[in-house]
Parts: C-alpha cells; sequence; structure tokens
C-alpha cells in the first residue's frame, strides 16, 4: 500500500500545493491499486493516523526557504535523517512535529519521502504561482513512475 499526502492550505496561494498536487494525482492515479491519497492541513495527529504502518508513504508540501521558486527537494526519512524539507515547511506546527512524534511512539511508515516545492506568494487568496503550478505538474509525473515501478517491493526483494 502506498498513501500519498499533500498538505497545505489552497487557500494561501502557494501553499496550495500539496493540495492541487493529491487533486492531479486523483486523475492520474485513480487506477492505480494499493494507492490511496489524502489532503491534510498538517496536523501531526492525523498525519500519525495516516501513516503509520503503511509500507510507503509519499508527502508533498511547500516549503520557504529562499530557493527559487518552484524548485523540488526531496527528502527520503527512512534513514531517519531530519533533512532539509522539514526545517522549512510553511507550517509553525506539522510534518516536523509529526515525523519526530512518530518515531517517538513507534508510528512511522515503514519508508517516508517528503517532497517540498519551494512556493513564492503565499498571501491570501487561490491559486498557484506559475513556477510552482509546474512544479507540481512535474512532481504529479515523478511520483506516477515511483508507484508504477513499484519502488518499495522492489527495495525489499533485493
Amino acid at each position: 500500500m502506498t498513501i500519498i499526502i499533500g498538505i497545505g492550505n489552497a487557500s494561501r496561494r502557494d501553499d496550495g500545493a500539496g493540495p492541487s498536487f493529491v487533486r492531479e494525482c486523483r486523475a492520474r492515479l485513480r487506477d492505480a491499486p494499493g494507492v490511496e491519497l489524502f489532503e491534510s492541513d498538517g496536523d501531526p495527529a492525523e498525519l500519525l493516523g495516516l501513516w503509520a504502518g503503511v509500507p510507503l508513504v509519499i508527502v508533498v508540501d511547500a516549503s520557504s526557504s529562499g530557493r527559487l521558486p518552484g524548485t523540488v527537494t526531496e527528502v527520503d526519512l527512512t534513514s531517519g535523517s531530519n533533512g532539509f524539507g522539514l526545517r522549512h515547511s510553511t507550517h509553525a506546527m506539522g510534518l516536523t512535529e509529526a515525523v519526530q512524534l512518530g518515531r517517538a511512539l513507534g508510528r512511522m511508515p515503514g519508508q517516508l519521502r517528503i517532497f517540498a516545492i519551494e512556493g513564492e506568494d503565499f498571501s491570501h487568496g487561490e491559486g498557484l504561482s506559475p513556477s510552482v503550478a509546474r512544479a507540481v505538474t512535474e512532481l504529479v509525473q515523478v511520483v506516477e513512475e515511483i508507484v508504477g515501478r513499484g519502488e518499495l517491493q522492489s527495495r525489499r526483494q533485493a
């Protein structure tokens, strides 16, 4: 099973990258077996409930690190690294706390891959900036390939 979670607030422009990503995935991955898609505001308890014990979890969230808008940074937290993507989330509480709590309680997924999309505009309103919209579409293709390859199953067999 694969869980895909888009974190964010669609009413804060580029902070809606995660939910926008999930909406695009719903159209492209609707026939993919064993894939479930969720939109989240990043509440740590909700995230733990979604991912605990799941073999592969992919999370997409907006970041604000000063990189070029639309830059995608991948962080694989399977190894225990805290990684860049968590330190620059656009949420005061959420993903970082969920990972820390999940580790402490033994409620982590088998593999946790986070994709942070660098935002440009976090003001009130709807709609992504052009660079973030492009990054979302490109990332959907990347995740579609990950799911299609059965990447986790390949790693287990090796």
